[in-house]
Formats: structure tokens, C-alpha cells, sequence
């Protein structure tokens, strides 16, 4: 696995530390592992599914679900996520 360079330099945990682990653990069928490895990113999965499909060339989701991808969503989740980088350090989750 690749070492995370927030966590190497700093000690602390990105919001996405953790990430590699749980996506292993996904192909292994292991879901409960997967959690508890980055438990924020594993509850996105169905989000980050939905953009996936957002991109496709002929998606019929995408005029309905552009506001996904608007500047202000994209704020929204980069605040969630840096939220989520300082209550996982915290609670040492």
C-alpha cells in the first residue's frame, strides 16, 4: 500500500487515510472491515457511484443531477471532507 504523505509527515490522519485498506477489503467481500477502515468514505459509496454515472457520455441522470457538479456542491464537499479530516483526528477514529 501506499503511504499517505499528510499522515507520514504529520501523524495525522487525511480524510482519506485508509482509503486503500477499505477498497481492498471491498474486493475481498469483507464490508465490515471496509467500514471501519474509513467509515466516511464507505457511506459515500453510493454518492460516488451516482457521479460515475453522472459521467457518462449518454447518462439520462446528468441534465436532472447537474447540480452535483455545480461550484457550490463542490464546496459543500470539499467542507464535509475537511470536516470530516479534523473530527477523524479528534476522536481518533
Amino acid at each position: 500500500m501506499i503511504p499517505c504523505p499528510l499522515h507520514w509527515l504529520t501523524g495525522l490522519n487525511c480524510p482519506f487515510c485508509g482509503s486503500q485498506r477499505m477498497v481492498w477489503a471491498l474486493l475481498q467481500g469483507e464490508w465490515v472491515e471496509a467500514f471501519h477502515y474509513n467509515p466516511f468514505l464507505f457511506s459515500l459509496l453510493p454518492f460516488i457511484f451516482l457521479f460515475l454515472l453522472l459521467y457518462l457520455p449518454a447518462s439520462p441522470l446528468r441534465a436532472r443531477l447537474k447540480f452535483l457538479l455545480s461550484d457550490r456542491a463542490m464546496l459543500f464537499y470539499l467542507i464535509v471532507m475537511l470536516l470530516w479530516g479534523i473530527i477523524r483526528n479528534i476522536y481518533g477514529i
